[in-house]
């Protein structure tokens, strides 16, 4: 599972250091509310956040799960 999130995180900084992106980021995407930019953070956040999330402590009476099972 390492494996796949850093294969995904690798394509996900190409896509950020893209030079099309940094020239279409103030054009709308294909989400009506959002722009080019509003999606590129959202890309970002969801993989830098991913060692934040996992440094947490599991919340109370939460339930732990596999997503490889």
């Amino acid at each position: 599972m390492i494996s796949a999130f850093l294969n995904t995180a690798e394509v996900a900084s190409g896509l950020l250091r893209s030079p099309v992106l940094a020239e279409r980021w103030e054009r709308p995407s294909a989400l009506a509310q959002f722009r080019v930019s509003g999606l590129a953070g959202h890309l970002a956040r969801a993989v830098f956040n991913v060692e934040r999330w996992l440094a947490e402590p599991p919340p109370a009476g939460g339930t732990s799960i596999d997503a490889v099972a």
